[in-house]
């Protein structure tokens, strides 16, 4: 059997982290590693479209989340939020990585404010 690399258990570690939250915790967490991965893409051009990828799956999971509520004006809102940052991150200049930063920053501290509510 091979030794599980450092890279690998984290991953893994992320992933359960998700699947076990609550899920306010588990929305707040998703957003919390977009966040990190689209500032690692701004701050660091080597892995910037992998980084990209990564963050556009977690946008894609997010919407989906919110399929079943697009009645609902704020879920359309949010939808829609997370589409434009998604085709921000699609074109990967920095000025739009950027942009996407700034929301994510904001839905970041939204969601964490509503997280620690009573």
């Amino acid at each position: 059997m091979a030794p599980i690399t450092e890279n690998a258990a984290a991953e893994q570690y992320a992933k359960v982290r998700i699947e076990t939250a609550p899920h306010k915790t588990a929305i707040y967490i998703l957003h919390e590693k977009c966040l990190h991965l689209v500032s690692k893409a701004f701050f660091y051009a080597d892995a910037r479209r992998a980084n990209l990828d990564r963050a556009q799956n977690i946008l894609v999971q997010l919407q989906s989340a919110l399929a079943a509520g697009r009645d609902d004006p704020v879920s359309q809102g949010l939808f829609f939020t997370y589409d434009y940052c998604y085709r921000l991150l699609e074109r990967g200049d920095v000025a739009d990585i950027r942009n996407a930063r700034l929301l994510l920053e904001r839905l970041c501290t939204t969601f964490r404010t509503l997280l620690t509510r009573p």
